[in-house]
């Protein structure tokens, strides 16, 4: 009977953490997809700024890591450098066309 008791104490404490755990994770899933962690209200330009460096780093990590697939080096490397060659390409796209069309530098934000 303890050990029943125990059991049903047990899974009523699980259900609580997991439901607790549930309502924080959408939440801050909410929060981070629709807000977009606020990156563009500091300044204009720091998602394409910031975006190229978060995806370069994770390529280093990569290349330190070693391989998590058995590729032939050409294929295992050119899929390892598309993904931050196309987000550095975006970025440099869309840091272009603030410039051009909206006036958004870097240098006029820092005064110069």
């Amino acid at each position: 009977m303890l050990a029943f008791l125990a059991l049903a104490i047990g899974w009523l404490a699980a259900i609580a953490v997991l439901l607790g755990s549930s309502v924080y994770t959408l939440l801050a899933t909410y929060a981070c997809v629709f807000t977009c962690f606020k990156a563009r209200d500091v300044h204009q330009l720091l998602p394409a700024l910031i975006s190229p460096l978060l995806v370069w780093s994770l390529f280093a990590f990569q290349m330190f890591n070693g391989p998590d697939v058995a590729a032939p080096p050409e294929v295992l490397y050119t899929f390892m450098l598309g993904g931050p060659l196309s987000v550095t390409a975006l970025s440099v796209w869309e840091v272009r066309r603030l410039r051009i069309r909206h006036g958004i530098t870097l240098r006029a934000a820092l005064g110069h």
